[in-house]
């Protein structure tokens, strides 16, 4: 399960915890799922869109894996307040709170505290992955399973995707401050990062002295200007 807080600080992160690096699947707990709110009440959640009332001015915490798609939870008092039916692989979301779920040879958008997709951007590729957005050109990046280019950058989160071969197996992406790109993956089974660094026309892969564990998706906080 994929977790993704969704406020004026945008951060992605991943795993139960909210704080390890790699991504995994889990199944839904008690635990790690607060219970539905009773204003929203207890009906089959599978492929339905809900959301208590006045959830999309506060912060929230989208939950990737749970809830049939979605699980929606405030934060930070943690209390399950909407679902959506759309799940994604290493979700992300920009500076205004819209949220990026890549599934297959798409990615789904919603709005914060959204319950319906406000755009779909198709990808050139399958089997979507990880994705992140600039915050200072609101480029939105995708990484997928192509032959050849495996990375897709829509303009302003819009529109056909420019696309970029990243030199390794790509599985996640993340811009920092200055709105140069990296993603991470393997190599030769070995875990391995490249960058596109900004206004660059094509990635370089980095040569990393440390051991590395499994690759995975954390994200900055952007803060709205």
């Amino acid at each position: 399960m994929q977790f993704l807080r969704n406020d004026a600080r945008a951060i992605c992160l991943c795993a139960a915890l909210l704080l390890l690096a790699g991504c995994g699947v889990s199944s839904q707990s008690a635990a790690t799922i607060p219970h539905w709110s009773s204003a929203v009440g207890q009906a089959n959640l599978q492929g339905k869109s809900r959301m208590l009332p006045g959830s999309s001015s506060g912060d929230l915490i989208y939950a990737t894996g749970g809830c049939g798609g979605t699980c929606v939870i405030s934060y930070p008092d943690l209390k399950l307040v909407g679902t959506i039916p759309d799940s994604g692989a290493a979700s992300c979301s920009d500076y205004q709170g819209n949220v990026f779920l890549p599934k297959d040879a798409a990615v789904v958008e919603y709005s914060h505290g959204g319950t319906r997709p406000i755009a779909t951007l198709n990808l050139p590729g399958g089997s979507a992955a990880g994705c992140s957005v600039d915050s200072i050109t609101n480029n939105l990046a995708v990484v997928f399973q192509g032959s050849g280019a495996n990375l897709a950058i829509f303009t302003n989160e819009q529109g056909t995707p420019t696309q970029y071969e990243t030199h390794i197996t790509s599985l996640y992406s993340g811009y920092d401050g200055n709105g140069n790109l990296f993603v991470n993956g393997f190599d030769n089974q070995a875990f391995a990062l490249s960058e596109l660094p900004s206004g660059a026309s094509d990635f370089t892969q980095l040569s990393i002295s440390q051991s590395v564990g499994e690759p995975g998706q954390r994200g900055r906080p952007d803060l709205r200007g």
